[in-house]
């Protein structure tokens, strides 16, 4: 999915924004603080989305979750090492560190995937392919 990603953002055009800025000199940071702030903010709803990924189908996404010690201790490790890097690893992840207001920010917005999660499961779901609609000279219907 990364390659994929990647290859979706080498198409685009570069922009004359682009050329205003200033050259990066060799002893910058590769991720600026503003690659680092997008990079949390998507690591931490991915973090989330991670318990509706658990069953695509059920509405609740916590049932039998305390069997899954594996699957909690992951999620465990990961937010440990996301706290790390931002409150604790600020030279070498270039981060700066977050009050609790900007913490709480942080996990409602990410928590906000549950909500999501569960609203997109009351959507019926057509038991075709999702690729015959694009196929040529498909049946309308």
């Amino acid at each position: 999915m990364d390659t994929l990603g990647a290859l979706a953002l080498a198409t685009e055009r570069p922009t004359n924004q682009l050329m205003i800025k200033p050259p990066v000199g060799r002893t910058e940071p590769l991720i600026t603080n503003v690659m680092w702030r997008n990079l949390t903010a998507q690591a931490l709803y991915q973090i989330f989305n991670e318990f509706n990924a658990r069953n695509l189908e059920k509405k609740n996404i916590f049932k039998g979750l305390h069997k899954n010690k594996l699957f909690v201790g992951i999620v465990g490790a990961t937010l440990i090492l996301q706290v790390l890097m931002v409150e604790f690893l600020n030279r070498f992840a270039n981060t700066k560190r977050l009050n609790w207001v900007q913490w709480g920010a942080c996990v409602g917005i990410a928590s906000m995937s549950w909500l999501i999660g569960w609203l997109v499961k009351w959507i019926t779901v057509s038991g075709k392919q999702f690729l015959f609609f694009f196929r040529r000279g498909a049946p309308a219907t």
